[in-house]
């Protein structure tokens, strides 16, 4: 998440607290009133705008696809650059390895004066380094859902599927995934100095190495 953030993404304001070695996430869905103190902002994620229970989150289980997603935005009122947003979320997580970024993962809030918006994202994580987990992506791209069949084709399909031309999404990633390579290791170093024990600064380094990678490879596949 703090790569994302770096990357210009609107993320959840997340820190690392060494101690508890745990992530905090500051909510996003609360406004502070000095009348009337804590208010809630109502938002609604992607699986209950469709009326699917979270077990049935992932598309192979019934869950919304990703045009499902994209007509779940657009039925709500979002403005246009959410959808690009939408997009940045699509790419950041193939580059990543979160295979695990199902519809429950995005959701729509209504800030006041500001009408529906994509809210920021939250659970943005590399699942693909931890062995065991699952390999396939939760939402399918042009029809694949195996990260390493998903290729520019299959970015040109979902592209003309969603509505969207060719050349702006494969843009959109290009940038995004340039934007990642030069970032990462300022964020690994960041990452590092609150790291409180040599198992945690190596997983720093081990996810960064993963994520550069990764990126890489997909860099080759989608863009060239």
């Amino acid at each position: 998440m703090k790569l994302a953030k770096q990357l210009g993404l609107d993320v959840a304001p997340v820190i690392y607290q060494p101690t508890a070695k745990s992530c905090i996430i500051k909510r996003y869905d609360r406004i502070t009133d000095v009348v009337d103190g804590i208010q809630k902002i109502h938002q609604i994620d992607l699986c209950q705008l469709d009326q699917k229970p979270s077990t049935v989150k992932y598309e192979t289980d019934g869950g919304p696809s990703l045009l499902r997603c994209y007509e779940l935005l657009k039925e709500s009122g979002v403005p246009a650059a959410d959808f690009k947003r939408f997009l940045q979320w699509i790419f950041f997580n193939l580059f990543v390895g979160n295979n695990d970024s199902h519809a429950k993962n995005l959701s729509v809030y209504f800030p006041p004066g500001l009408g529906a918006r994509l809210t920021p994202f939250y659970d943005l994580l590399s699942t693909s380094i931890y062995p065991g987990l699952s390999n396939q992506f939760a939402l399918k791209i042009g029809g694949e859902k195996r990260p390493s069949h998903i290729g520019k084709t299959e970015l040109c399909l979902m592209a003309k599927e969603l509505g969207f031309k060719e050349r702006y999404v494969l843009k959109i990633g290009q940038e995004l995934s340039e934007a990642l390579l030069g970032k990462i290791g300022l964020v690994s170093s960041e990452m590092n100095l609150v790291a409180s024990v040599g198992t945690e600064k190596t997983m720093v380094e081990k996810l960064a190495q993963h994520i550069s990678s990764n990126t890489s490879q997909l860099q080759k596949r989608f863009f060239q």
